[in-house]
């Protein structure tokens, strides 16, 4: 089974992001987004095994700024 990063630009993104989700029941774990992206910079991620497509719903709809998606 896949899993869903959604990589933010900054660390106080991925966590505002983590509380926002958690307070909607929304649960993810936190990486250091370097740990498979040849991005560069001090970005995070969220990895999802499950409701991907609501968590992106929430965090956009409270304009948290995410910078890329990937599918691993």
């Amino acid at each position: 089974m896949s899993k869903k990063y959604m990589m933010f630009p900054s660390i106080t993104y991925a966590m505002k992001a983590k509380n926002i989700l958690r307070s909607q029941g929304i649960y993810a774990d936190m990486v250091k987004t370097s740990q498979f992206s040849t991005q560069k910079g001090c970005g995070y991620s969220l990895v999802f095994n499950r409701n991907f497509d609501k968590a992106l719903t929430i965090l956009q709809k409270n304009g948290i700024s995410i910078t890329d998606i990937a599918t691993l």
